[in-house]
């Protein structure tokens, strides 16, 4: 009986070790290693940045046929009056303005302008347009410059004479001047202001004169617009001498008479001092 107990008692001793060392404290436990947390990448934010359209570059413009206007208001004036010019041009590569005896080179303008002139002699102006095919167009436009007496001085001889006509030359007579009409009269009076005027028989007139030397110059006469109807022909003598007074160019004294005369030297009317 005691023999059966030893072993008994060793399988409870074995039991008990057993179960103390399946229920008693357990080792610790090493956590398992924490995963490393997962970084997102930040989402893009939108930005206002426009971006570069894909333009194509815009083809030049077709170049249209080249256009040249010139133009002033008006080509004869009076000494110390002024013009003014005006240019339109289009389609060219360069235009130069200028007027007679400067250099085109030093005068390049734009391709629309308007520019005031008063030039005190008779002058030209020009626009030079230089065109796309580096051909020239020249453009030039005159101004005739009327000069305008000047007040006499002492050594005017005509200054405050006064002088009746008595033949002058009428170009539906060629040939010999021809005498006033009888029963009329044609007088020339000169102002010692530059002025001159007179009797055409019917009307009054009135003009400027300009003397230089044996030069003369007289401006066309404005008269007063009665008519006549006696002596017969009256009008169209007086129609031919006004018109022969512009023609003058030069005058010769002799005594008690003056002789007008034309650019050539003819006589063209014969005066007495009266």
């Amino acid at each position: 009986m005691k023999r059966k107990v030893v072993p008994l008692l060793t399988a409870t001793l074995v039991l008990m070790v057993i179960l103390a060392c399946g229920f008693g404290i357990r080792p610790t436990e090493t956590p398992p290693p924490t995963k490393p947390a997962v970084t997102k990448a930040p989402a893009p934010t939108a930005t206002n940045t426009p971006q570069p359209a894909n333009t194509a570059t815009p083809a030049p413009a077709p170049t249209g046929a080249p256009d040249v206007s010139f133009a002033v208001d008006r080509t004869q004036i009076k000494q110390g009056e002024c013009v003014t010019f005006s240019w339109q041009v289009e389609n060219v590569k360069a235009v130069y303005y200028y007027q007679e005896g400067d250099r085109w080179q030093d005068h390049g303008v734009a391709g629309q302008g308007r520019r005031q002139e008063c030039p005190p002699t008779s002058t030209a102006f020009y626009l030079r347009v230089v065109k796309p095919d580096d051909n020239i167009d020249l453009r030039q436009i005159a101004i005739t410059v009327e000069p305008v007496p000047t007040a006499t001085s002492a050594y005017d001889p005509l200054g405050g004479t006064r002088w009746r006509v008595l033949a002058y030359l009428d170009p539906a007579f060629p040939g010999n001047l021809r005498p006033v009409l009888a029963g009329t009269t044609l007088t020339v009076d000169f102002g010692r202001d530059g002025k001159v005027s007179g009797s055409a028989g019917c009307n009054t007139y009135s003009s400027t004169y300009l003397l230089q030397g044996n030069l003369l110059a007289i401006t066309l006469p404005m008269a007063s617009s009665k008519l006549c109807s006696e002596p017969q022909g009256i009008m169209e003598q007086e129609a031919a001498f006004l018109a022969l007074l512009p023609a003058v160019g030069s005058y010769r004294l002799e005594g008690d008479s003056l002789f007008l005369q034309s650019d050539s030297g003819q006589v063209i009317a014969e005066l007495v001092t009266y």
